[in-house]
């Protein structure tokens, strides 16, 4: 029981940090186009999901989303 309350209290701190956070942020976000970084190449599944996603936040924020397509993202992180 006592495990339950903690996590109740660790859980009600969060909500309402995020919540006066929330509260302060800029209204004007995005200021300037938001792109999204792909790390694989134009046409695929990932690429497709990105798109959708990027549709999604252009919707929700009015403003541009630009889907950068980078083939050689995943490998430049592994040398």
């Amino acid at each position: 029981m006592r495990i339950l309350i903690n996590l109740l209290n660790c859980l009600s701190i969060l909500f309402f940090s995020n919540t006066t956070y929330a509260a302060k942020l800029d209204a004007r976000f995005p200021s300037r186009p938001v792109r999204i970084l792909v790390g694989y190449a134009p046409g695929g599944g990932v690429d497709m999901v990105a798109r959708l996603v990027g549709l999604a936040l252009s919707d929700h924020w009015g403003s541009s989303v630009v889907i950068d397509n980078k083939a050689w993202g995943r490998r430049r992180h592994c040398n």
